[in-house]
């Protein structure tokens, strides 16, 4: 009796360590196994706008601009104001001596307003046949202009209406404003587009001063980007690998599956495609090649979601 107790006793040790055995066997295999998979990165498709933008430079002048002009010939004798000047209608701006004459007539603002720019000064000669413009006015609105001057290439999406970001140099933080307009522009060394953008700002010391400006040049919402990493291609056409559960000997795993997509736009950064899901967790990156059936490593909870 007390032999077979002992012998019951050593088979249940020996099941025992045969299933500690059995099981440190499969843990270690399957750490093994899992070792040697591609390590991989998944996002989710989010919705969002591709990032087409256009960048320049150019200088700020007055917006709502008006320009006088000589209505006569004559020598400038004086000049009362400067660039930057405010100005009330009827105040005196210049003296002019017409020609074949010693009496002086004084030049008087039309409007109310800002002088934008002078076109002339003392002892110069001014006349009405040439079209001089002796000075220029602008409304006291606080709207600016920026001329750009862009390739066709760079005008190819854009838009009147389209987002424009101005930085003034020298003063902190951005402006916001628009694309006001899009004229065809040629000269003998340039062939392009006068790109017209304008923005509010209460500092009427801007005028004149350099700016830089970065125009969105799309505004379209996409329902399905994906970083530009995730999209493949081959002879059926444009696809991207998604994240696949996998149940095998050693447990549950996961694999990479293919996902058919039609490439409506990209960027540099993301890709807008259709035909995929929302959800679904699509490779973007991976430590070795793997193509669709390969089995991957992944950690669960490190997916990127917006």
């Amino acid at each position: 009796m007390n032999q077979e107790r002992k012998q019951r006793s050593v088979y249940r040790k020996v099941m025992i360590i045969y299933i500690v055995l059995i099981l440190l066997l499969t843990f270690f295999s399957k750490s093994f196994y899992n070792y040697r998979l591609p390590i991989v990165s998944v996002e989710c498709p989010k919705q969002g706008e591709l990032d087409f933008k256009v960048e320049s430079a150019g200088e700020v002048f007055y917006n709502d601009i008006t320009s006088c002009y000589a209505d006569k010939e004559g020598i400038v004798k004086a000049v009362y104001v400067k660039t930057g000047d405010k100005v009330k209608k009827g105040q005196k701006l210049l003296q002019i001596n017409p020609v074949g004459t010693k009496k002086m007539e004084d030049v008087r603002a039309e409007k109310d307003g800002i002088i934008a720019s002078l076109g002339t000064g003392t002892g110069m000669y001014v006349s009405y046949m040439s079209n001089e413009v002796l000075y220029t006015i602008a409304e006291e609105n606080r709207k600016w202009s920026v001329i750009l001057q862009l390739t066709e290439e760079e005008t190819k999406n854009m838009e009147i209406g389209n987002r424009a970001t101005v930085n003034l140099r020298g003063r902190n933080g951005p402006l916001q404003g628009k694309v006001a307009e899009i004229v065809p522009y040629t000269s003998e060394s340039f062939s392009g587009y006068h790109v017209d953008v304008r923005f509010h700002c209460e500092d009427d010391s801007i005028a004149g001063k350099k700016a830089d400006i970065s125009i969105k040049n799309r505004n379209e919402v996409y329902d399905a980007l994906i970083p530009v990493s995730a999209l493949r291609k081959d002879a059926k056409g444009y696809y991207v690998l998604t994240l696949q559960k996998d149940e095998g000997i050693l447990g549950d795993g996961y694999k990479a599956g293919r996902n058919s997509v039609d490439l409506l736009d990209s960027d540099e950064t993301y890709c807008a495609v259709e035909g995929i899901q929302e959800g679904t967790y699509v490779i973007v990156a991976s430590a070795k090649e793997i193509a669709e059936g390969d089995h991957v490593y992944y950690e669960p909870g490190e997916e990127k979601a917006d």
